[in-house]
């Protein structure tokens, strides 16, 4: 058993013994804008959740405005269990198949252009909250948004990693995801089939990355997502997008050979917020088909436990970047970057008595995903 199966097992594990519905519902509260969701909505979620039957890679159709309800993609080969847990069910890849494959029979999905991936706390409520929060950030007066968002977890294995010493027990793991790229860059060279084979197996650890990898192949190969041009994560989901670009990146040599690449008319941002990853670039055809933006607050302690490299970022100086500025261009710039004065919160917590938001600062993706994309 490869290490990402060994540690993919021991969440199940726990999250099959902890008490259902209450060991994330309190970090996606902290994290994310639930009080955004209807009453409906917000039901809904905590049901999924309490069950705990919905499994990790299934996707939420989440829309902007007063809606009652959103709508679940998960794997019709999924099976009911008392546990929660079904040990029957496909391996990653082919989950994420599955999932994108019922996703794309509704006609109206396949216009969705973004993609969201939750973090800390990610469950049902969590990425619901997201989805809605970005929806709403790029609905316009008189036409709303539709988001997908990627369920990522939602056992008591999420929170204790991520909420402990605030992210210094999620450091080594997010280490080792950081090296992947460059150690796939030799290994890939060297031996391409043992660098497949691990990625495969990190893929069906992951189910998150098996259903974003399962939409861009969808969307870069086959045409039948064709509107998807950003993808938005936090915190441990991108870990998700790696692992899902590095697969997608071994991809190329097979495709272009084929001719079955679609090279899109604009490159598909990728946007990432907390906990830098090293996004992969080691084939020169990633840069054609994606661009990436990393954003990381001066107060976000577990992106600095999880640095592993030289990142090109600035807190102070002529570097320290302030994206309250009218002036602030997050695409003037292709190298990552680490925002002054905020958080890894993605949303402003504000005092109860004068309104005013807390400090250190919220990460302001209100102000941040606009100007990268406009829709």
């Amino acid at each position: 058993m490869l290490l990402p199966t060994f540690i993919k097992f021991a969440e199940n594990g726990v999250n099959m013994l902890s008490r259902p519905g209450t060991s994330a519902s309190k970090l996606d509260e902290a994290f994310y804008p639930t009080k955004k969701l209807t009453p409906v909505e917000r039901e809904q979620a905590m049901a999924l959740l309490a069950e705990q039957n919905v499994p990790e890679g299934s996707i939420f159709i989440v829309s902007s405005g007063g809606k009652d309800r959103f709508e679940l993609v998960t794997d019709p080969a999924q099976k009911e269990t008392k546990s929660g847990l079904d040990w029957t069910a496909p391996r990653g890849r082919q989950q994420g198949e599955r999932v994108v494959e019922k996703f794309l029979e509704n006609p109206a999905w396949t216009g969705i252009e973004t993609v969201v991936i939750p973090g800390c706390g990610s469950s049902p409520l969590g990425a619901v909250a997201l989805g809605k929060s970005v929806a709403e950030i790029y609905a316009t007066q008189g036409s709303g948004k539709t988001v997908a968002a990627i369920l990522a977890g939602q056992g008591a294995f999420d929170q204790w990693l991520e909420a402990m010493s605030g992210g210094m027990l999620m450091a080594p793991m997010a280490n080792a995801l950081n090296a992947f790229d460059p150690f796939l860059e030799f290994i890939a060279e060297v031996n391409p089939t043992l660098a497949r084979l691990y990625i495969d197996d990190l893929i069906d650890a992951m189910h998150e990355a098996a259903t974003l990898y399962a939409l861009l192949k969808a969307r870069l190969v086959d045409g039948t997502f064709g509107k998807l041009n950003m993808i938005v994560s936090h915190s441990k989901g991108n870990w998700a997008v790696l692992a899902a670009l590095l697969a997608f990146e071994l991809d190329l040599p097979e495709l272009e050979g084929a001719g079955r690449l679609r090279v899109p008319g604009r490159r598909i941002a990728v946007v990432t917020f907390g906990n830098p990853v090293d996004l992969p670039d080691m084939h020169p055809t990633m840069k054609k088909l994606f661009h990436y933006h990393q954003f990381v607050g001066g107060a976000d302690r577990l992106a600095h436990n999880t640095s592993v490299k030289t990142w090109k970022l600035h807190f102070t100086g002529d570097g320290k970047l302030d994206p309250r500025k009218p002036d602030f261009d997050p695409k003037a710039d292709p190298d990552e970057r680490m925002l002054a004065d905020t958080e890894h919160h993605l949303f402003a917590k504000k005092d109860r008595e004068t309104g005013q938001e807390h400090k250190p600062y919220h990460m302001p993706i209100e102000q941040i995903l606009p100007r990268i994309r406009p829709h």
